[in-house]
Formats: C-alpha cells, structure tokens, sequence
C-alpha cells in the first residue's frame, strides 16, 4: 500500500505536556524533601534557638514525644493521688539535660522533640501539678508533616497524568495512503469522510466522518501534528472539499470593497447642465 503522506508530532503539545509535568514532578519531590527532611530541619532550628536558655546544645531530639502523647499523660497523671516528676519521666521519657555548672534546683524540668517540648513545673519534694504542665508547639506540626506525603502522592498522580499526555503527544503519527487516514490509532476511509470544516484560526479544523454508531467527529490540531496543512490538502484533494484553511486565509488576503461616501450618495450621479 502506497503511503502518500507521514507525519510526526508538532513539538508544541508534548513540550507543554512535558514541561507541566516536569514541573508537578518536581513540586511533588519538594513535598517529599519537606515531610522527610525540610520541616524537620526548621523545627530543629526553632528547638535549638528556644531551648538553649535550658540546656546546652547540640542536642539530640527525636520525633517520640508529641502533643498528643503529652496530652494522654497529662490526663493520667491527673488521676494519680501524688504525681512526682518520676511520674512524668515514664510517661515522657529523659527530660532535656541541664546547663553544665548549674547548681541551684531546677524549678521546672523539660521534655523536647522535634514536634514541641513540654515543661513541668517542679514543686517541694519533686511534686508534680498536672494543670501546669504545658506544652510548646514548633514551628511544623506532625499534621503539617503528613500533610507534605498527601500533596506529594496527589501531585504525583497529577504528574503521571502530564507525562502520559506528554508521551502520547510525542508518539503521536498520522499516516495518509491511498484508502484513507489513520490519525493516531483512528482509521478513516475517504468514503467515510462527510466533510473537513470548522477551521479555527488557532489552528485546529473538525473532519467529520461516517462510522457504524453515527457520525463522528475528528479534530486536527498544527499544535499536535507537525503536517496539519498538508494533511488538510490532501483529504481536500482527494474528497473534492473545498479546504477551509485556504478558504480563510484568501478571505483575509482579499481587499476591503471600498465604501461610498456619504457625500458621493447626497451628490447622486452627473448634474444636468444649466
């Protein structure tokens, strides 16, 4: 079978496609880098600049301690007869180590982590008031951090969609023989084609065309296949349609009939002589 025309696709729409999603690729790995390393880095710098009125730095926190486990024993100690510091040491772990050469006794202890600290107030004999033991959030809350990994997920799906559009318009041909057209994976006979029409002047004309279930219509874009008017000559030539790009385009080239003036219309035509 002789083919008469072959094309590839126009560089516009995958380029779009694949800068697009490029671009939601890369949003979706800074979402990750945040939720992994980048929220934790600031919080870690919020914990350091507020903590070392405290303790000396650096120190090591981790992500064990949180709002909400901070919470659970705040109730629970509240319902012991005498909570003591020891108490709270089982429930939320090693406090913050205490400045070197501090001698006088603390009035408080501190519980930190990458997500906050909590203080606690000390009273005679380590005594323990759970409605004064309260907690400090920094900057990026475990919320928040999750949050990076549901954008991240999402983001990469949108990106997946952008890179399979950008791959289906790079593989994108149209092959023309002498039976008819195949334009991506649709075949159409010429005895099917009805009419090539709807040309828009972005660059895009409708072929309409017979199939089993009706008519249908194909769009033909010059931002998705390289040989747009190439293709639209040929199914004119070999359809006897007139070619609607051609047609626009000498509808454009053609001057504008003059308009009669006004005072050419009130003057009328030659003036009997006196």
């Amino acid at each position: 079978m002789m083919i008469l025309l072959e094309s590839g696709p126009a560089k516009t729409d995958r380029l779009y496609w694949l800068i697009v999603g490029l671009v939601f690729l890369g949003y979706g790995g800074w979402c990750v880098y945040d939720g992994t390393v980048g929220y934790y880095e600031d919080n870690r710098k919020k914990a350091e600049a507020h903590l070392q009125r405290w303790t000396d730095l650096p120190i090591e926190l981790d992500t064990k301690l949180t709002k909400e486990r901070f919470l659970a024993a705040k109730e629970k100690l509240k319902q012991a007869p005498l909570p003591t510091i020891e108490t709270v040491r089982q429930e939320l772990g090693p406090p913050l180590p205490r400045k070197k050469g501090e001698s006088a006794p603390p009035t408080a202890e501190y519980f930190a982590s990458l997500y906050g600290m909590a203080t606690v107030k000390l009273g005679p004999g380590g005594r323990v008031s759970p409605d004064e033991m309260t907690w400090t959030d920094w900057e990026h809350k475990p919320h928040d951090i999750r949050m990076q990994f549901y954008m991240a997920a999402a983001v990469g799906l949108l990106a997946a969609y952008m890179l399979y559009r950008g791959y289906r318009a790079a593989t994108l041909r149209a092959v023309m023989d002498e039976q008819g057209l195949t334009y991506g994976k649709t075949r159409i006979a010429y005895e099917d084609m009805v009419a090539l029409q709807d040309y828009n002047p972005k660059g895009w004309v409708d072929l309409y065309y017979r199939t089993d279930r009706g008519q249908k219509r194909l769009r033909i874009d010059n931002q998705k296949i390289a040989k747009f008017d190439e293709i639209a000559d040929l199914i004119c030539q070999k359809k006897g349609f007139v070619n609607p790009i051609k047609a626009y385009a000498a509808s454009r080239e053609r001057p504008a009939e003059p308009e009669q003036s006004n005072a050419e219309a009130d003057r009328g035509e030659d003036h009997p002589a006196d």
